[in-house]
């Protein structure tokens, strides 16, 4: 089948820049056994640095060059337009896609739009035969989004990467024609990477200051209110055991980020801010901690972070927002997970604590149970579950 990905189209594909929906696009287009079965085609932003890197990839790339002033000019225009406008005219990338697609008149079997649930209204009237799929990976497409349910109708199929998220979007309406449009296709990790076999910790834990006998929990993340990191040391602050140390990686606003360290005062020695870290050396770093902990307040959609710990073999204390649970939650513990009411604080709390009294034979038990949990995610798996998804678009379209 030929299919064709198109983008956010904020950074490029592969991803070179970052961005957590660009390294998912990355994971399917460089599955050998996605790119044996069909043809693929993506359309990206350009950059320079992606010369290099695509030669070795099996897929056709489209790129839409956003460095140019034109392109700017247009891009701004159309940004206050779809400000003011009750009708939406699509973005600069979209727009440029689209003009593309038409002038090119490539016919395609599957069209999939990542995480742009709005790029739908633009692609449906120039898509021909092909079927439209959204992939969505964060929560833009439910009862509180405007013009939802015309907004649904665009596509013939949502993969949706959590059974909360897919929740959401069947909320929005319930009538025939939209039921069961909805599929998940949970994101995948290479959790080879992650494995904690790969590393010494004792050398790690010299090389980056911490003591052997340090018991070390770590955050990694974006440093915003919503992801609770604030509440995380405010309990932290409360916890008497002097080999314990907090080790948070990640930045945020400086405002933000000066009022979090206003309130580690209390414990300035044993918590430690390390800012950004390149994602290549997430999976040595994380080696270092004895815990992991994802405190997030908000709804999380998913949460690679998750993965990425218990890939490492570290029990987690999380909240039970959004779709963590559905990661954590196993008949194998391998997690506390605190709920968020009034006294989450003080419930993060006594978890920090309660991981710093139990024996190491349940740590060992529970390091092991995270491991086995992380298996069910990883980049094998989701390609698989692409592919299987993929196989009933094509199973449909022949009925």
């Amino acid at each position: 089948m030929k299919i064709l990905i198109i983008s956010p189209g904020v950074v490029p594909v592969p991803a070179i820049k970052g961005g957590a929906v660009e390294n998912l696009i990355e994971m399917l287009i460089t599955s050998k056994e996605i790119t044996k079965q069909h043809e693929i085609t993506v359309y990206s932003i350009y950059d320079e640095e992606l010369n290099k890197k695509i030669k070795n990839i099996n897929c056709n790339f489209k790129f839409i060059y956003s460095n140019k002033k034109l392109y700017f000019i247009k891009k701004v225009i159309r940004h206050i337009i779809n400000r003011v406008s009750p009708r939406y005219i699509g973005n600069q990338f979209i727009h440029s896609v689209a003009k593309d697609m038409k002038e090119n008149k490539e016919e395609y079997d599957i069209i999939i739009i990542e995480n742009e649930p709005q790029y739908g209204k633009i692609i449906k009237k120039i898509k021909g035969k092909a079927k439209l799929i959204l992939h969505l990976h964060n929560d833009y497409l439910n009862v509180d989004t405007k013009n939802a349910s015309e907004m649904k109708e665009d596509y013939n199929s949502i993969y949706c990467i959590s059974k909360y998220l897919k929740q959401r979007v069947d909320d929005i309406s319930i009538n025939d024609k939209q039921r069961g449009k909805s599929k998940v296709l949970y994101n995948g990790v290479d959790i080879k990477k992650f494995n904690p076999t790969k590393y010494d910790k004792k050398e790690l834990r010299k090389q980056y200051g911490f003591n052997e006998n340090d018991f070390i929990f770590m955050y990694s993340g974006r440093l915003v209110p919503e992801k609770g990191v604030k509440e995380m040391i405010q309990a932290f602050c409360k916890v008497k055991d002097k080999k314990c140390k907090l080790l948070i990686l990640g930045k945020g606003k400086e405002e933000f980020t000066k009022e979090l360290k206003e309130v580690a005062k209390p414990k300035i020695n044993k918590i430690i801010f390390k800012g950004y870290m390149d994602y290549e050396k997430l999976p040595q770093i994380y080696n270092i901690a004895d815990i992991g902990i994802v405190p997030s307040i908000w709804e999380e959609p998913f949460g690679l972070v998750v993965i990425e710990f218990l890939a490492s073999g570290k029990p987690l204390i999380t909240s039970d927002r959004g779709a963590i649970k559905e990661i954590v939650e196993m008949q194998k513990i391998c997690g506390e997970i605190i709920k968020k009411n009034k006294n989450y604080i003080k419930n993060l709390k006594k978890a920090i604590e309660f991981y710093t009294s139990i024996s190491e034979r349940e740590m060992t038990k529970r390091s092991i149970n995270a491991l086995n949990r992380a298996k069910d995610f990883t980049k094998e798996k989701y390609a698989q579950r692409f592919l299987q998804l993929i196989k009933e678009e094509q199973s449909e379209q022949k009925n």
